[in-house]
């Protein structure tokens, strides 16, 4: 994975994340990938995680994540329910 961050004119934060192959079969086998600063450095900004994973509907992924949405997240671009 290729990881790359850099400030933007706005005063914004552009994060860049490159996938390799390896990294596009291992979503596909259903592995998802779990990053931070923690894990993958400083490219990551504090406080960040972020959770890449694949399915093949929308409905098996909103299914996959189960207990992770809850009634404050918001998914899609709807609003908290």
């Amino acid at each position: 994975m290729l990881i790359a961050r850099a400030a933007l004119e706005d005063g914004g934060t552009l994060l860049v994340l490159g996938l390799s192959e390896e990294n596009r079969d291992r979503l596909a086998a259903g592995q998802p990938m779990d990053i931070s600063r923690a894990s993958h450095g400083m490219a990551i900004p504090a406080g960040l995680q972020i959770m890449i994973f694949a399915g093949e509907t929308e409905e098996s992924m909103r299914a996959y994540l189960g207990t992770l949405i809850g009634p404050e997240t918001v998914v899609d671009q709807e609003r908290p329910q």
